[in-house]
């Protein structure tokens, strides 16, 4: 495979959930943090714990609910001086979770819940960015006939999105009515977008940002 698709797994590689415990696990982003460093990889926990930044036995606890429904398992034991070290890797090297084992009673509430942790990033991301000061916001309408609601970081003047020398923060909604080929360029020229950064999304040096993108056609709503 190249290009996206580089390095999936083939469909018929995806063992397929049929236990609700296990797809409720799968499904849950905290739970599913944690579980991340397991997957198709050997590590112990306290190594999982590190990787993750948080404490051995907070982990721990979620190892054990992992073993107990069949998600993780003991691949060997390292001998050393006390108790040896247990090595973990998940059950299977690639999951399929089927929409029915779910607890969403719709698309539309999976879709909610998977997007929400992500909206409560941005948003305590840029309160951060804004927290010495946020004067409020204006609305008005602009010279090309628009009404517009902003944030107003500084009430005497806006806020330059070109300006190479502001704080990297960045965040914006647009409405805008395109034709199926401005869509699917748009669509295009996101997805190259995320793809371009995708080599970055291993613990590394520099600070760690969130980047997201959503495209929808609200014509039905």
């Amino acid at each position: 495979m190249t290009g996206a698709d580089s390095g999936r797994p083939p469909p018929e590689a995806f063992y397929r959930v049929d236990d609700p415990r296990q797809a409720k696990l799968l499904t849950d982003e905290a739970s599913r943090a944690c579980f991340r460093p397991f997957l198709a990889r050997e590590l112990s926990a306290a190594q999982a714990a590190r990787e993750l930044g948080i404490r051995l036995d907070a982990l721990l606890y979620r190892v054990r609910v992992f073993e107990r429904v069949g998600l993780l398992r003991v691949v060997r034991c390292e001998p050393r001086r006390g108790r040896p070290i247990k090595i973990y890797r998940s059950s299977a090297d690639a999951y399929f979770v089927p929409h029915r084992l779910t607890a969403h009673a719709d698309l539309e509430e999976s879709f909610y819940r998977s997007f929400e942790p992500t909206l409560r990033q941005l948003a305590a991301a840029a309160a951060r960015r804004y927290r010495d000061g946020w004067d409020g916001y204006r609305f008005y309408r602009a010279a090309d006939g628009h009404a517009w609601m902003e944030g107003a970081p500084q009430h005497d003047r806006y806020p330059d999105l070109d300006d190479p020398g502001r704080q990297i923060s960045f965040d914006f909604n647009l409405e805008a009515w395109l034709d199926e080929a401005q869509a699917r360029e748009l669509q295009a020229e996101l997805v190259a977008l995320l793809n371009r950064y995708r080599r970055y999304q291993s613990p590394g040096p520099g600070r760690r940002y969130l980047l997201a993108a959503f495209l929808g056609d609200l014509s039905e709503s």
